[in-house]
């Protein structure tokens, strides 16, 4: 037989599941509502502080909802404006449907302002709920949101709204218009003498002109301007436009004629010169000389012949509008356009007139030319009957005009002419369309679609820096323009470098021309041989104003393909949160950057399109979203531009966009900045964004896998010191797991099971873990226990962890939501049953929080602290003797006459300075009023809160001796008896032991209470500060009793340690 006394020096392990005899003698069965402090001990945790209420039960319903429906995220501005944003919706998400309620609620207790924010739609509506975003249409466990706050700005993402980009398509309006469009350049560099130039243009239908131009030696006064590159680029552009009078619908056709011996020459080099002209469709053969003759090179006779064209058509309808310098002018009360579309006539008409045809569609005037043309054109192509196609054209600085196009015979009217003409309007001219149809099923010839050809002479000062033609052919659709044949090449007699010929397709920027038509586009062929793609340059002019194909100084600019989706539809994107004023945010889709340069190969869709987004975070000035198998990244600096800024160069600022490196489908959940690194989680496996010595690039990011443990699909996992947390779930129970770098390599990690212990004691799918390093403190909520708060209490020493101690933190209110540390401070929003029901669409909800730092000294220990203002208290009111105490904002949570209705837990009244409490008269309390016995004084610091009870359950106690390890360990043959035990605190007011016995033991249960200095229901001085004991006896088995100590009063308890007296008897000795 052995006695012996057992010593515990702290009551700080917490609680664990393993046999009683492996346990640690400071670990316990079970743990309710004390803190574990590894220096003042045990002590009866800290009440909630009461901030507001901000739902009392009536209208509002955001929160009125089960945990798992419920999101929210917190924004700590400042220590003066900390927010907790609320999504939850009123249906439960594994339904598939919802619409959301959302709130905004300031944190503040200190701020006299208390109040729910006003948030109001980007519209600006305070319909914020009625925003589809958020909606919840398919079938989850839980919300589907994630959010983060950088600076004043807050992004929210909705993983069932599917991010996707706008119909529009670059080649559209503005700087992408070119539909419709082919074109060219013909950049004649410089000039020599006795060299030749040649020139072979393919128009529309394959049909070919072939140009020759040959200068003089510059012996004579004609040629000795002959390398005049305006006069060269004059003889060329001559060539490719020249005509016969006769001939209609010749396909190189700008409106010039060729009558003979005139002046198509001099029109355009300037004067006479030595240059002579050669130019031939498919056999016909024409020569120019110098003064501009025609030349009949089987002779060497000057001849006035006409050449013929006699060219078959395009079975499509075209016309023209062309406006005058000024803005159309009201004539005869109208300005008006008509369109003959084969069965009616369309009618548009500019505003102003003062009468216009009935049902015609009106046209906005606009303040310039330009502008009246853009609006006629854009109201052309928005009509639905007539399947016309417009687009507008500027040379130069000559009017604007209209090229109309039709390849349905229908549109035009059935005598064969459509017609296309204006009715009494000023500055506006048309042309007829030719063509049509003179009944279904046939066709006749129509216009050829010409290439139109404009010089340009491009002077520097007063040097001659070259001259260049400029060419383009419109078409009636973009597959007609793809379709086309049209090919420009030219050469020279110096190895093609006086002449540069440009259409769509380059492969040297080797002399581009800074004189070009405003917005041409060419493709920059990529070099096989280099890691360079293909790219774009589109001139743009120095002249903002300027239209879309006037031609003047620029400069090349990489850029955008035509016919790509090319900008972000932000309605499908994460929206902002931002602030107006001090009462009010906003909701806002945000501007997404437009792409801008490449094209679907070059610039590829951001991953996230199509892809529902997962989670959104910032790392290294980068905005990051995950989506599917993919980590995305923006741009540095730039929140909103997920595209590259340069095609052309690799630029180490633009956004990332990669993949997992696993052969497996992996779909990933969380992104966790953690140090100097990200780690992404998905449901089976850990990955870092890796990125060199070079730093985080397009180039040297990757994602690399770190480790494989499971982890939750529905708690984000949180950053702890030098940790990451993370839930992983278990059968019907949760587990919490602590990750580490293990420093061997950079993307090697390390996790513990920090729960190992309590396998089952985290009961329910965890949804929420939040951390503190300032109080060494982690709270995890789960989605089993309303009112319930899983507490891991831990203390390290250097790399040694000292204290590692679960319990519970059983709140006395009905549910809890959110739950968030800023600094020491964990924040909820409480529901308390509000008298009507017992669910949780039956609470009044109150914001309040918790200090989990344990520097400070507690006096009291009640949940939802609410001190009253000394304005509050109204002495002999309502009778003599008794003082009201008026609440804030229904903070009596529905008594209606009653000490328990509506409540988890009793409300208390007392004196924070005594300690003395006051009698509640429940039969004049109501919502807005407490009532006590007694009349308080105006200078009392009174205290309101709820009672709730903190126990600690021992361990099965064993005596322990020495192992061959060192470490101690039970000795569990034979049998132990508990005689007594003792525990012992300081500053505590109330405690209460008590052992139980199961039925089967036949004992009764024994309590024993310690009261100081408490007596008759007040407290009669100051808190004991000395060292106190508590001996209880137990006399029994160790492995009967249950002993525990508990308090429920609003005093606070700290026990400090305890010792048990134990007698143990072994096997043997029994049997002797």
């Amino acid at each position: 037989m052995v006695y012996t006394r057992k010593n515990i020096k702290n009551l700080t392990g917490g609680v664990s599941q393993q046999p009683d005899s492996e346990r640690f003698d400071n670990q316990c069965s079970e743990q309710k509502n004390f803190l574990a402090d590894p220096i003042k001990g045990l002590t009866k945790r800290a009440g909630t502080n009461y901030v507001q209420v901000i739902d009392d039960g009536g209208g509002n319903t955001v929160l009125n909802n089960a945990e798992k429906n419920t999101f929210t995220h917190i924004i700590n501005r400042s220590s003066d404006e900390q927010l907790m944003l609320v999504i939850s919706h009123s249906n439960d998400p594994s339904t598939g449907s919802g619409q959301p309620y959302i709130e905004l609620y300031k944190l503040n207790e200190e701020d006299a302002s208390k109040e729910v924010m006003t948030l109001v739609a980007s519209d600006g509506s305070t319909a914020v709920t009625t925003d589809s975003y958020f909606n919840i249409s398919t079938a989850v466990d839980t919300h589907p949101y994630s959010a983060v706050t950088i600076a004043d700005y807050t992004f929210i993402a909705n993983n069932q709204i599917t991010p996707a980009l706008k119909s529009t398509t670059s080649g559209g309006v503005g700087m992408y218009e070119r539909t419709h469009v082919k074109r060219g350049l013909i950049f004649i560099k410089e000039g020599a003498y006795n060299s030749e130039w040649t020139i072979k243009a393919t128009d529309s239908e394959g049909v070919t002109r072939s140009a020759r131009i040959f200068s003089g030696d510059g012996g004579s006064n004609a040629s000795k301007t002959d390398i005049r590159t305006s006069r060269i680029a004059g003889a060329i552009h001559a060539c490719l436009e020249a005509k016969d009078d006769d001939a209609s619908g010749v396909a190189f056709d700008t409106g010039v004629t060729l009558d003979g011996q005139h002046n198509i020459f001099d029109t355009y080099t300037e004067g006479d010169s030595g240059i002579s002209m050669r130019w031939e469709d498919d056999s016909t053969d024409h020569v120019f000389n110098g003064d501009g003759l025609d030349y009949d090179d089987a002779n060497g006779q000057e001849t006035g012949g006409a050449r013929t064209a006699g060219y078959s058509g395009s079975n499509y309808s075209n016309g023209k509008i062309t406006f005058g310098t000024s803005l159309p002018a009201d004539n005869n009360s109208k300005r008006e356009i008509s369109i003959d579309a084969g069965s009616s006539t369309k009618y548009f008409a500019f505003t102003g007139g003062a009468s216009a045809t009935a049902g015609a569609t009106s046209v906005a005037m606009g303040t310039t030319v330009l502008e009246c043309a853009d609006n006629l054109a854009a109201a052309i192509n928005a009509d639905g009957d007539l399947n016309w196609s417009a687009a507008v054209y500027q040379i130069d600085d000559e009017p604007p005009y209209i090229q109309i196009y039709s390849t349905s015979t229908g549109d035009v009217s059935a005598d064969g002419n459509g017609t296309m003409a204006h009715a009494d309007i000023a500055n506006v001219t048309t042309s007829s369309a030719t063509g049509g149809n003179a009944s279904a099923g046939s066709s006749t010839a129509s216009v050829r679609n010409p290439i139109q050809f404009e010089r340009f002479e491009v002077k520097a000062g007063s040097e001659t820096a070259g001259s260049i033609i400029s060419w383009f052919a419109s078409y009636p659709d973009e597959a007609s323009a793809n379709a086309s044949p049209i090919k420009i090449e030219i050469s020279d007699s110096y190895g093609d470098t006086q002449t540069e010929s440009y259409t769509d397709v380059i492969d040297s920027l080797d002399a581009l021309p800074t004189y070009a038509p405003n917005n041409y586009l060419l493709k920059v062929e990529g070099n096989q041989e280099s890691d360079v793609d293909d790219y774009y340059l589109r001139f743009v002019s120095d002249d903002e104003n300027a239209s879309v194909n006037h031609f003047g100084k620029g400069k090349w600019e990489e850029s955008l393909n035509v016919g790509l989706q090319y900008q972000i539809d932000p309605a499908t994107m994460p929206h902002q949160l931002i602030k107006v004023n001090d009462t009010t945010y906003k909701f806002v889709e945000a501007t997404w950057n437009d792409k801008v340069v490449g094209d679907a190969t070059s610039d590829a869709t951001p991953s996230f399109i199509g892809n529902g987004i997962r989670d959104i975070f910032f790392y290294k000035s980068r905005l990051g979203v995950l989506a599917g198998e993919s980590v995305i990244l923006s741009e540095v600096d730039n929140a909103y531009n997920f595209w590259r800024s340069s095609v052309a160069t690799s630029i180490d600022s633009d956004r990332i966009d990669i993949t997992s490196s696993v052969n497996e489908i992996t779909y990933l959940n969380w992104a966790v900045p953690f140090a100097n690194q990200l780690v992404v989680f998905s449901d089976r496996a850990q990955f870092l964004l890796t990125q060199g010595n070079q730093g985080l690039t397009p180039s040297t990011a990757a994602l690399s896998l770190g480790s494989s443990y499971e982890n939750s699909t529905i708690c984000r996992p949180v950053v702890n010191d030098n940790s990451i947390v993370f839930a992983q779930e278990k059968a019907g129970a949760s587990a919490v797991y602590e990750m580490y770098p293990t420093g061997s390599t950079e993307i090697s990690f390390e996790a513990t099971s920090i729960s190992e212990h309590i396998p089952t004691y985290i009961s329910g799918k965890i949804t929420n873990i939040s951390a503190s390093s300032l109080a060494n403190t982690m709270v995890v909520k789960t989605d089993s226990g309303d009112n319930t708060l899983y507490v891991y209490r831990y203390y390290n020493q250097g790399n040694k962890r000292l204290q590692s101690a679960w319990s519970k933190y059983e709140l006395a209110c009905n549910y809890i939501k959110g739950g968030h540390f800023i600094s020491d401070k964990f924040h909820i929003i409480e529901g308390h049953h509000d008298g009507s029901g017992s669910t949780v669409s039956n609470c009044i909800w109150v914001l309040s929080y918790m200090k989990f730092d344990n520097t400070n000294s507690l006096t009291n220990s009640v949940d939802l602290s609410y001190t009253v203002p000394t304005s509050s208290m109204d002495a002999n009111t309502p009778t003599s003797g008794k003082t009201r105490i008026t609440t804030d904002s229904n903070w009596n949570i529905a008594n209606n006459g009653s000490e328990t209705e509506g409540r988890k837990s009793k409300i208390i009244v007392f004196d924070s300075a005594t300690n003395t409490t006051y009698p509640i008269d429940y039969s004049n309390t109501t919502n807005q009023y407490v009532v006590v016995t007694g009349n308080i004084a105006s200078t009392a610091t009174i205290v309101l809160g709820l009672t709730f009870e903190a126990s600690y359950e021992f361990s099965k106690q064993y005596i322990k001796r020495g192992g061959r390890d060192g470490k101690e360990v039970a000795i569990t043959d034979g049998r132990t008896t508990t005689k007594w035990y003792e525990v012992y605190f300081n500053d505590t007011q109330f405690i209460k032991s008590t052992v139980s016995f199961p039925s089967y033991a036949n004992r009764t249960s024994s309590v024993k209470e310690y009261t100081g200095s408490f007596t008759g229901g007040a407290v009669t001085g100051d808190q004991p500060s000395e060292t106190s004991t508590l001996r209880t006896s137990v006399a029994a088995r160790s492995d009967l009793p249950t002993i525990t100590l508990s308090s429920d009063t609003h005093q606070t308890v700290t026990i400090t340690g305890a010792a048990f007296e134990l007698m143990h008897t072994s096997r043997l000795s029994r049997t002797n």
